[in-house]
């Protein structure tokens, strides 16, 4: 595996501003595992991580700095190689340190994006929520909303690998086509891909909460309208919005002890 080059405070500071202009803006495949760069310093609270499709060299990269901030931010940069600018970061907002700003580089033509990830605490479990404009029927673009939700259904365990029950997240697209209603209805099965309120299921993240592999930290996947190519496909800006999402959130909850 090649190696990632060493950062200074100063640079991981400003990793959130340096932002990449490239044209080559990566697109994600359907499945990503994320693990520890064996460049981690035990004596430093910043980790790096290597985000790679299965048995395949890293295709991005992403550093986690801790910082004043208990939350931190995240850069995530092409390839393997931190040194190169984001394509991608999150931060903290000044007023609610749990409310987060996702950045994407500007690239392509295309105007840097930022949008709040917001999460959402009541007597249930906690949801995560962002929105973005995304390629619509008509040709255009329209804003939509995306949540994700706890789940132990068979999206997560496939993704995982593992025995049924395997506990993660689920996002939601809220505001496209609803297919089904079973919320009010005992007992039927939901559909692989869809919520019991008919709504799709785009990407699955899991986080290995207990430490199965010494290196694995959580595995990520695109479905549905969330995968390049299909039809309706929802972009690759959607694609890494969705995974900067997903690390910001599992670097969120961890900063709670």
């Amino acid at each position: 595996m090649p190696s990632i080059g060493e950062k200074s405070d100063t640079t991981l500071d400003a990793d959130t501003k340096k932002l990449s202009s490239s044209s080559s803006f990566p697109d994600i495949l359907s499945t990503l595992i994320v693990t520890r760069s064996p460049s981690n310093s035990r004596w430093s609270r910043d980790s790096t991580h290597w985000i790679s499709p299965p048995s395949s060299p890293p295709v991005l990269t992403s550093h986690h700095h801790i910082g004043l901030s208990s939350t931190g931010s995240i850069a995530l940069h092409a390839g393997a190689d931190t040194k190169t600018p984001a394509i991608a970061s999150t931060k903290s907002e000044n007023s609610f340190r749990e409310r987060s700003t996702l950045t994407i580089a500007k690239h392509d033509g295309l105007a840097e994006i930022n949008e709040r990830l917001d999460v959402h605490k009541s007597f249930g479990p906690e949801q995560w929520s962002f929105v973005l404009a995304v390629p619509s029927a008509d040709g255009g673009t329209g804003v939509e909303k995306f949540e994700w939700r706890s789940t132990t259904g068979s999206e997560t365990t496939t993704l995982w690998g593992s025995g049924k029950g395997t506990r993660g997240w689920k996002l939601v697209r809220m505001d496209g086509s609803q297919r089904f209603d079973l919320s009010a209805k005992g007992g039927e099965e939901r559909q692989a891909g869809w919520t019991r309120d008919g709504k799709e299921i785009v990407a699955v993240w899991v986080d290995d909460e207990f430490k199965m592999f010494p290196a694995v930290v959580a595995k990520f996947g695109v479905l549905g309208s969330g995968v390049a190519g299909v039809e309706g496909d929802l972009g690759k800006e959607w694609r890494v919005m969705a995974l900067l999402s997903a690390l910001r959130m599992r670097q969120i909850r961890k900063s709670r002890g």
